[in-house]
């Protein structure tokens, strides 16, 4: 972490977005036969547009049959969405969104003794032809995709697929479960796991574009040391989260907000062990806008209670709530961030449920305050400015920033890096009642994810957008 005051300003914040609201809990996904394997597609906390539509994707399998589906879940619709169906194995499918408005599947397939990696897009509400992205390869491919790129394991090795058109193997040795980051455009992020079964480390990397005539590469950081490492994955947003064996115990590591050069928090459980750990931060500009602050929590699965079930725990290991609570073993928990359009969204929990020989899908959603107030509808403090999506988001050369007014104040709309730097303020004065919008031209910067905040007269509220060169 970056700075032991950080933990503190979070730990204050913390109890006013979440815990005030239950998870309402019940299954998902639980059409006839196993139902396991299972990944979502979502913007994280804005969307793009302004109906954002979050998706899962999942693997079925009943007796000898294998099926890849696809389910809107946000806003909930009951269409199933099948993606491939064949007698010969079909697993591990990964969904994410595309930057054209649809999204892609990628799965892994055996036919006439092979693996192969295969992939269907989602357009104009229908899906492509099947394209084979790879074949011929071992069992252990563990795909992972972001809104423009794919990685896997071949034999070992670290391979990607930059722009689903640029291949490059990354790293060659004893590799594993990579997770890569949604958003991050063209530069992809990845996590991983490398070396061997009883030491295994966690490590990072991203893609460096062409700089100063140098050609472009691929950054690697080690991330552990020792121990025993296991099941690195990025939150909603740029944050990591793995598990790590202590004295027989597993613990929960995580990394807020991720840069490199960052030094990791551990939980500090003794009795019980937490797996498949992931990361929830909701980033909040400070009073000077110099840094982040964040609502956040972990989310894991943990045997505590005999049965697994899926847990909130604090930044020390600490028990918030247990959101699962069921008779069966409920593990593998993520977090989706669905957005309404209103004051509040919705934070959702999805996890692998399995009780009497059958694996389900099951979630967990309750509302969740963008703004800062009161948590109760009714006392909330609804400010009197709406601040819109960009459009085109993402972009390349300029979008336009649109908000509306419901009286005179004074405005500014100003633009930030993910490091809370001022990149350019847009609007400054009074302004009357009304709708208004402001041209951003982006000058000088590099590709990739900035910050707009609308103020009115003192009251902010931000969103973020995707420049793209």
């Amino acid at each position: 972490m970056r700075k032991y005051a950080n933990h503190i300003l979070i730990f204050l914040i913390m109890p006013i977005a979440v815990l005030a609201n239950d998870f309402e809990v019940e299954p998902l996904i639980t059409v006839p036969g196993n139902n396991r394997n299972f990944s979502v597609a979502s913007y994280g906390f804005w969307s793009w547009d302004y109906e954002q539509k979050n998706y899962i994707c999942w693997e079925n399998q009943v007796d000898s049959s294998f099926t890849i589906f696809v389910k809107q879940i946000w806003p909930l619709q009951d269409t199933t969405l099948i993606v491939y169906s064949s007698y010969e194995q079909n697993t591990n499918p990964v969904i994410a969104y595309d930057f054209y408005g649809g999204f892609r599947v990628v799965w892994q397939s055996f036919r006439n003794g092979k693996w192969r990696l295969l992939c269907r897009e989602w357009k104009n509400e229908h899906f492509s032809e099947i394209a084979i992205l790879t074949d011929t390869l071992s069992n252990s491919i563990q795909p992972t995709l972001s809104s423009s790129s794919l990685a896997w394991i071949q034999d070992g090795k670290l391979m990607c697929l930059r722009g689903m058109t640029d291949l490059w193997s990354i790293d060659s040795v004893q590799c594993s479960h990579p997770n890569m980051f949604w958003g991050d455009g063209w530069d992809p992020s990845i996590v991983y796991e490398k070396g061997d079964s009883a030491q295994k480390q966690i490590f990072y990397t991203r893609y460096i574009g062409q700089v100063r005539q140098n050609p472009p590469y691929w950054e690697i950081h080690q991330l552990t040391e020792d121990g025993h490492n296991l099941a690195p994955r990025f939150g909603v947003e740029y944050d990591i989260a793995y598990q790590t064996l202590v004295d027989n115990i597993w613990k929960a590591n995580y990394y807020w907000n991720f840069r490199p050069d960052d030094q990791g928090r551990q939980t500090e459980n003794r009795y019980c062990n937490f797996e498949h750990p992931v990361f929830f931060s909701y980033p909040i500009f400070t009073a000077k806008l110099t840094a982040f602050s964040s609502g956040y929590f972990l989310v894991v699965d943990s045997d505590s209670l005999g049965d697994r079930d899926v847990f909130l725990v604090d930044w020390d290991g600490n028990f918030i709530e247990n959101i699962s609570n069921s008779r069966g073993n409920d593990i593998k928990p993520i977090v989706v961030y669905c957005y309404t359009g209103d004051y509040y969204d919705k934070l959702t929990l999805i996890w692998e449920h399995y009780e009497n020989g059958k694996s389900d899908i099951w979630w967990g959603l309750t509302d969740y305050y963008r703004i800062r107030g009161d948590v109760a509808t009714n006392n909330l403090n609804i400010p009197n400015f709406v601040l819109h999506p960009n459009y085109p988001n993402p972009f390349n050369s300029s979008t336009i920033i649109r908000y509306e007014l419901n009286q005179t104040a004074h405005v500014r709309v100003e633009i930030y890096n993910p490091g809370g730097q001022l990149i350019a303020q847009l609007v400054d004065q009074n302004q009357e009642k009304g709708t208004h919008a402001v041209r951003w031209n982006p000058a000088n910067i590099s590709s990739g994810l900035y910050f707009y905040i609308l103020w009115v007269e003192g009251s902010q509220t931000i969103r973020k957008c995707l420049y793209v060169k």
